[in-house]
């Protein structure tokens, strides 16, 4: 960790099965809207959630990063936590560098007050 800087960013994230009971109580989906769920999901399309795949022994399910609720936390209580916790998992690149490529596309969306009506064509 980089002892220059105080505050770290941190996302929730969750399991997928978790993710999908988390939109069922939203909207109710079948299996058809599952699936298309999923692939937006997979293919990146829904930016506030980012897709990592499962690693057998490690994490047994698919894991979904939640870009919506980002926490900053100092950077001791954060040492204090991942020594605690035992085993550390890191991404490996480019892995790491897709994440942190689809954290920045979330943050940096622009919204237009008004959208660009086009017309006579």
């Amino acid at each position: 960790m980089n002892k220059n800087i105080d505050n770290i960013l941190v996302c929730r994230y969750f399991s997928l099965s978790e993710f999908f009971n988390e939109i069922q109580t939203e909207q109710s989906l079948n299996a058809k809207r599952k699936k298309s769920v999923l692939d937006n999901l997979r293919k990146g399309h829904l930016v506030s959630y980012h897709l990592l795949n499962k690693q057998e022994g490690i994490f047994d399910d698919y894991l979904v990063v939640d870009f919506k609720n980002v926490y900053g936390i100092h950077r001791s209580t954060l040492s204090k936590i991942i020594k605690n916790s035992g085993t550390r998992v890191r991404l490996l690149p480019p892995y790491r560098e897709h994440l942190s490529q689809a954290f920045a596309r979330y943050f940096m969306r622009v919204g237009l007050p008004q959208d660009i009506a086009i017309e006579g064509y």
